[in-house]
């Protein structure tokens, strides 16, 4: 009995900080974000990250409009939009002056697009975008390498036949690597960008 105590606590750490988990163990210890990529109705990629992940600093806002909701410009934000979805992170802002200090504190919100988002205050009054903004997130944009991605792959008849976890193999665009021992691939490292998955050696 001491022994199989052992192997099942030796297992349950193993698994605690992945996106990987048996039916037996149960839900993650901690959430994580995934975000699902299709290609002709087939989920051929998917990437992970941790919900409980550091505080991010985003582009400032750059434009707003005078409208409810209000919609922020903050160019290329590098938070997944993808048409038709709602993707909906917390924000804090900060550094709003004048009548725009009423956008100051933490909102749910809504990703419109590669370079906008909406946050639900009504700005319709408030004239003139005013103050130096900060925009942090725990919400990890897909530009930043700390992703594990999963790909799968289809035979001619769209059934699912292979599934592999991104290679650090380095190159442009990709985790740096300074030798071959630093290969890490083949399992859910936390280390990629889910913006250049389709760049990336899976196994």
């Amino acid at each position: 009995m001491k022994y199989l105590f052992l192997a099942t606590a030796a297992l349950c750490f193993a698994q605690a900080d992945s996106p990987v988990q048996t039916a037996s163990l149960g839900l993650p210890n901690i959430g994580y974000q995934q975000v699902i990529h299709n290609t002709s109705g087939n989920v051929d990629y998917v990437c992970y990250a941790r919900s409980t992940g550091d505080i991010t600093k985003l582009p400032t806002i750059s434009a707003a409009t005078n409208a409810n909701p209000a919609s922020l410009t903050i160019t290329a934000h590098g938070l997944d939009y993808q048409s038709g979805a709602t993707i909906s992170p917390s924000i804090f802002i900060s550094g709003g002056t004048g009548a725009w200090a009423a956008i100051n504190g933490l909102w749910i919100a809504t990703i419109t697009g590669a370079n906008s988002m909406t946050i639900p205050v009504d700005s319709t009054a408030f004239g003139a975008l005013a103050g130096t903004f900060v925009v942090t997130t725990r919400a990890v944009p897909d530009t930043l390498a700390k992703w594990a991605i999963k790909h799968i792959v289809y035979d001619s008849g769209n059934n699912p036949i292979w599934i592999g976890w991104a290679v650090n193999t380095g190159g442009s665009g990709q985790f740096p690597v300074t030798n071959s021992s630093s290969l890490t691939g083949g399992a859910p490292a936390f280390q990629f960008q889910c913006s250049a998955k389709t760049t990336y050696a899976y196994q």
